[in-house]
């Protein structure tokens, strides 16, 4: 009994080396960067590759399945891509077309029975090489792309933009629908909204983002809410008693994308909410792009900004938000002056690896990670 004790323990310290391969350090990574700057005291930015294929949108929205496949999606070309790593360096870059001919393809949730995805009028499931067809009839065609997805409790939640800046939007524009997985009963359960591009489970609810018209002074704040059924969050305007945002960040920022820290590799990023901001466009204020961990709490919202990250120019460590003014980092401005920062490029996706790696994608078609030192 003692040997074979011991000789199971030996198999699961083997099968651990197996699935977790010690890195090398992060100077003697091929792809590491040091520009932009980050916290080296955590991480280690890495491009995993880049393509010149449909630019700026190469890659959007990103989902890992749990084999560690990447799924990215390319809506101008109407594909969704799988990434796998080819090299064994732990990283997926090896890029093949998997689905080809979908409608805008702009969102991805992976779910325990298969990866939804959403794009123009379409929700799709696909599951065991098989793509099914849930929604066919999403508002769309006229605005912003389709919005975020997700997927809790049995239900299909999606995002609804508004089909235009300076006017009333259509009853069903501006929501958040939901629908049972099969694509039936469909509802609103959300409204007031201009841009719900971004959806997430955390803290075991639906949490979403709202960007905001570009450099107009009615709608100072971009938004991170939580879903609370049947809520108006008081866009165009506010006639009754609505919803204020739970997270206000000052307008320009973009939050696209939007998850719930799980995975090992960061005890320092455990419990947070992780948000990426795009970066301004249209804009006359400089802000972002950003990756920032949020720690929510009844009392307060701490910030932490993961990248750009420079202890000359920014505090080291966690901040409060002023919920009257919204997240706000002065150091991304002085940073991208510098060159230090992603600016002019924009972020769009972003990714947890089954290792708990941070993957995101860049405007200029490259695919980046950050991982452990």
């Amino acid at each position: 009994m003692l040997l074979m004790g011991l000789l199971l323990l030996l198999g699961g310290i083997l099968s651990l080396q197996a699935q977790s391969p010690e890195l090398p350090r992060c100077i003697d990574r091929p792809g590491t960067v040091t520009l932009p700057r980050i916290n080296y005291n955590y991480y280690c930015l890495e491009t995993i590759t880049q393509t010149e294929v449909g630019r700026p949108f190469a890659y959007t929205a990103l989902a890992f399945a749990p084999d560690g496949t990447l799924y990215a999606t390319r809506p101008l070309q109407g594909q969704l891509i799988a990434l796998t790593d080819a090299n064994g360096d732990g990283l997926p870059e090896s890029e093949q077309v998997l689905l080809d001919g979908l409608t805008t393809p702009n969102a991805l949730y992976m779910a325990e029975d298969g990866l939804y995805i959403a794009g123009g009028p379409h929700i799709y499931r696909y599951a065991d090489s098989e793509l099914s067809t849930l929604v066919d009839n999403l508002p769309n065609g006229t605005g912003y792309w389709t919005g975020g997805i997700a997927v809790h409790a049995d239900h299909i939640y999606v995002g609804i933009a508004v089909n235009c800046d300076n006017c009333q939007p259509d009853a069903d524009r501006g929501v958040i629908l939901s629908y049972a997985r099969d694509g039936s009963d469909r509802q609103i359960v959300a409204t007031g909204l201009h841009q719900p591009v971004a959806l997430t489970v955390f803290q075991g609810e639906i949490w979403f983002t709202d960007i905001m018209p570009p450099d107009d002074p009615h709608y100072p704040q971009d938004e991170i809410n939580r879903l609370i059924i049947g809520a108006d969050y008081g866009y165009p305007a506010c006639s009754g008693e609505c919803e204020p945002p739970v997270i206000p960040i000052q307008a320009g920022y973009a939050p696209l994308s939007l998850l719930a820290y799980t995975g090992e590799a960061f005890p320092n990023l455990e419990g947070q909410l992780l948000a990426l901001f795009a970066g301004a466009e249209r804009t006359a204020a400089l802000r972002g792009p950003d990756l920032v961990g949020f720690k929510v709490q009844p009392e307060s919202i701490m910030a932490e900004a993961l990248f750009p990250y420079d202890l000359s120019v920014i505090k080291d460590g966690p901040f409060m938000i002023d919920r009257t003014g919204g997240y706000t980092n002065p150091a991304t401005n002085l940073l991208n002056q510098r060159g230090a920062g992603f600016w002019p490029f924009r972020l769009y996706g972003m990714a947890i690896s089954p290792e708990g790696w941070i993957v995101f994608s860049v405007s200029d078609g490259r695919l980046m990670a950050l991982r452990t030192r």
